[in-house]
């Protein structure tokens, strides 16, 4: 009986122990993050548009650009003054218009301001930086919804290969979860010898059938564009579907170069 007894307590003291290790590991470990959002056209002007978001403890630079693109605003940066998570969950589809509000509320609650870059070429490019290094009076703050650049398809570029209908705006990592044929580029010899590396962002329309349509460079050094858009002109995805039919999507792509080590002496 004594012997049960003890082996009940030890049992009870392993478990009372274990529960302290696991709620002090998820108290510890960085909690993980999420963006997942979607702008479905419902036409070809852009109040048709609708606009469905969740972001589960996701970093501003990563949140905002993503939400910028739904919302057809081409955001590559976020000024690293502008710093924190953002937890938001639309509950329905949101028009282009009510979704930009809640874009400067987002903004808002974190001390920062959308701003037109100066000088910047068509389409327009936008920033975000924090609210103390404009004046209120600034004209480079943006206060009211810009028109949306103008979304590609498949009469609008050359040489693409399938879409004919207006693509469906899908974030990056949903897109990177439906990848099933992924390329590695060829790091270019030039970039090699000057010691170059980086990330190079695309915009790829991939077509109903999942095939990569179309690239077009966002950014990233000169001597990587070509081999990225090489590399992720070969990639296949798994189909899109909405309402049961399969749909083109339009998504931003992200190839990242880096420098080998050489071999150290023996």
């Amino acid at each position: 009986m004594r012997k049960f007894q003890r082996k009940a307590v030890h049992e009870t003291l392993i478990a009372f122990l274990l529960g302290i290790a696991i709620c002090a590991a998820a108290w510890i470990l960085p909690r993980s993050s999420m963006v997942s959002a979607s702008a479905l056209s419902q036409g070809d002007h852009p109040s048709s548009i609708q606009i469905m978001f969740r972001f589960q403890n996701a970093e501003l630079k990563d949140a905002l650009p993503e939400f910028g693109r739904l919302l057809g605003l081409n955001v590559p940066r976020v000024d690293p003054g502008v710093t924190g998570t953002l937890s938001l969950e639309s509950s329905r589809p949101m028009p282009r218009e009510e979704a930009f509000q809640t874009f400067l509320d987002i903004l808002k609650n974190n001390n920062a301001v959308l701003i037109r870059r100066s000088g910047s070429d068509f389409p327009t490019i936008y920033g975000v930086i924090p609210a103390s290094q404009v004046s209120p009076q600034d004209n480079a703050v943006v206060k009211e919804l810009p028109p949306a650049n103008p979304t590609p398809n498949a009469s609008t570029i050359p040489g693409v290969k399938g879409p004919q209908r207006e693509p469906v705006r899908v974030t990056a990592n949903l897109m990177e979860s439906k990848l099933i044929n992924h390329v590695e580029p060829v790091f270019p010899e030039p970039a090699s010898r000057a010691s170059i590396s980086g990330m190079v962002s695309l915009e790829v329309l991939v077509n109903e059938k999942g095939e990569v349509a179309s690239v077009r460079i966002y950014s990233g050094h000169p001597l990587l564009q070509p081999a990225a858009r090489e590399a992720v002109m070969q990639w296949q995805y798994a189909p899109t579907y909405v309402g049961g039919e399969a749909v083109p999507v339009l998504t931003t792509v992200y190839v990242t170069f880096v420098l080998k080590k050489a071999p150290g002496p023996h």
